[in-house]
């Protein structure tokens, strides 16, 4: 992996793009030559690459100069501050993300005559200021992004300190994998499945939605909030017949590290394939016997019944 950090602020006039200048791209140039097409890079500028809206400045002029230099990679990740709201794109393997600001909110684009500090309800402005984790895994070229709002952000301003963190029975992300139309179309119900069938008494944690997510992601998900269980719901590979099909992978005691084996997967779940209420059964039982047992994976079986009769 290789990082890039790109200055578009200099000399900025208020309301006008941003601009790299020829000595950087010149520079950005040099930098990349020689490199495999194959490493991911992971470029940081403040100002967004991409044009977000230029009547506001939230642009970069001669972006398209850099971003040609870029596009032989097979994963270009660019991230963003600058409009203190979360906004992605993806064009060909590069993928653009801004994120939230721990100071104030912007308006969206467009909806006000400028841009600058937002005026909201004091119960809205945790919701409209956060933080932005990245996450790579060997082998697995997308990164995962997750933006979490200050107060559901593990460990952040929103969480007095004098309060000692509450360990969840268990965690769910929402990932979109290989599918993210597995996701659009399946998580909300099956999640409303899952929530109804949850055990009595489990202190369930926060729901977290992670973009260009993988199965691992769960482990350190679970392991910041402090989760017996985790069970990531995900885009599985699209198939000729089952362009929309969704898994779930639970993990007992989730931490970085945990191996496929040590996880149960449910699959094809669809309202062709396995039914939401079904496959939220057969995780209910799972989740029991692995919080009974203290274990997942392969040593722990599905025996629910859920399928039969």
């Amino acid at each position: 992996m290789h990082f890039v950090g790109l200055v578009n602020v200099l000399n900025l006039k208020a309301g006008g793009l941003g601009n790299l200048g020829t000595a950087q791209l010149d520079w950005l140039k040099r930098d990349l030559a020689g490199r495999s097409a194959s490493t991911p890079i992971v470029v940081f500028a403040h100002i967004p690459l991409w044009t977000v809206y230029p009547d506001w400045g939230w642009g970069t002029d001669d972006s398209e100069q850099a971003l040609a230099l870029l596009r032989r990679f097979g994963s270009v990740t660019v991230l963003n501050g600058h409009i203190h709201q979360v906004m992605q794109k993806v064009e060909g393997n590069v993928a653009f993300h801004t994120a939230m600001s721990t100071a104030f909110p912007q308006p969206a684009p467009g909806t006000a005559p400028s841009p600058g500090p937002l005026t909201v309800e004091p119960a809205r402005l945790r919701s409209l200021l956060g933080l932005a984790s990245v996450t790579y895994h060997q082998g697995q070229h997308a990164l995962a992004i997750v933006d979490s709002p200050l107060g559901a952000a593990p460990g952040g301003p929103a969480a007095p300190s004098a309060v000692p963190r509450r360990e969840h029975a268990a965690a769910a992300v929402v990932a979109d994998g290989l599918s993210a139309l597995a996701v659009a179309r399946q998580a909300p119900p099956l999640v409303e499945a899952i929530r109804q069938q949850a055990p009595p008494g489990w202190q369930i944690g926060p729901v977290v939605v992670a973009r260009q997510a993988r199965v691992a992601l769960g482990d350190e998900v679970g392991a910041l909030l402090g989760a017996r269980l985790v069970a990531v719901l995900i885009g599985e590979r699209p198939g000729l017949s089952s362009p929309d099909s969704l898994g779930i992978y639970l993990t007992w005691r989730p931490q970085l590290g945990r191996s496929d084996a040590e996880r149960n997967c449910i699959s094809n779940i669809r309202p062709e394939g396995l039914p939401y209420e079904q496959a939220a059964t057969r995780l209910r039982y799972l989740m029991t016997e692995a919080r009974r047992r203290r274990l997942s994976g392969v040593a722990l079986k599905d025996e629910s019944g859920a399928l039969r009769g």
